[in-house]
């Protein structure tokens, strides 16, 4: 887990341990868990790469996503990594799929398709391919996806 700059790791999710970065480590705008490995983002003041950590500690660049990382989603077995040109899925953590949609916001799949929430829109996905807006709301807070 991370704020500001702080990050923290916990075994249990009771008792955290503060983890003091370096200079040189990666400042987190999210991060989420799959397929054994933790996957976050940096901001697009440090460059948006996608990271990944066996141990939420030590951390590499994800070698497989070459794109400007601006959320990510574990949804419905589907790690969901939105970047600047594409949408980047993965199904067990290894094999990556590209779809060429330029959106932004966060991906969530449904049972008959896939939702999109960015700031003040929503879209709709059968294929996470075709989309369409399907509302908008100024100030939209955020949404958090339930833990599966």
């Amino acid at each position: 887990a991370g704020d500001h700059g702080l990050t923290a790791t916990s075994i249990d999710g009771v008792t955290w341990t503060v983890y003091t970065p370096t200079a040189s480590s990666p400042l987190f705008a999210g991060i989420s868990f799959a397929y054994g490995y933790f996957y976050a983002y940096t901001s697009a003041t440090s460059g948006s790469n996608l990271y990944r950590s066996i141990d939420g500690v030590m951390w590499e660049i994800d070698p497989d996503i070459q794109d400007n990382v601006s959320a990510i989603t574990f949804s419905n077995k589907t790690l969901i990594v939105t970047g600047s040109q594409s949408l980047h899925m993965t199904t067990d953590g290894t094999t990556w799929t590209e779809s060429k949609t330029a959106i932004s916001g966060q991906v969530y799949a449904l049972a008959d398709g896939y939702i999109r929430l960015a700031w003040q829109t929503i879209g709709f996905s059968p294929d996470l391919t075709t989309w369409t807006n399907i509302g908008a709301q100024a100030n939209m807070p955020s949404v958090v996806a339930p833990v599966e």
